[in-house]
């Protein structure tokens, strides 16, 4: 039998103001020579981290929605 790990994450990962900060920080950490890539994966990365747990779930979301560069993304939930 395989002893299993069980880390706690920080109190401030579980209020939302701070991932709010957080995620809005990643967000715009673009560079300015390869700033379309770049949106790209931080897009993805949001994605991922709404899924990594339910205190994520809404801070990254808002942030992942806040800004669209075309209403494609609002088309294709259609």
């Amino acid at each position: 039998s395989s002893a299993r790990v069980q880390a706690r994450a920080h109190p401030a990962l579980g209020v939302y103001d701070i991932l709010c900060n957080i995620f809005e920080e990643l967000a715009s950490t673009a560079s300015i020579s390869n700033a379309y890539q770049d949106m790209i994966e931080i897009r993805r990365t949001l994605a991922r981290a709404a899924r990594v747990c339910k205190a994520f779930y809404e801070p990254a979301l808002k942030i992942l929605w806040k800004e669209l560069n075309s209403l494609m993304p609002l088309l294709q939930l259609l």
